[in-house]
């Protein structure tokens, strides 16, 4: 699982919304990695694109929860 694509235009009203949906989505892929006992790499990411495909933002697991040493 390298990368999710998330078309903001299409399923959410903004890219504020966009974000807080891929925020939402980071996580719960994350806790689901944990749950089945796989390996959870802070570089995955999702990409929030327009209808076009443009990208227009990223959103990175390691930015989403609070990994302490």
């Amino acid at each position: 699982m390298e990368s999710s694509h998330t078309s903001a235009a299409g399923r959410c009203a903004n890219l504020e919304a966009a974000e807080s949906e891929a925020i939402v989505g980071a996580r719960e892929m994350i806790a689901s990695l944990i749950r089945y006992g796989k390996s959870v790499h802070r570089t995955h990411r999702i990409q929030i694109t327009d209808q076009s495909g443009n990208l227009l933002h990223t959103v990175r697991f390691g930015d989403v929860i609070d990994l302490r040493p």
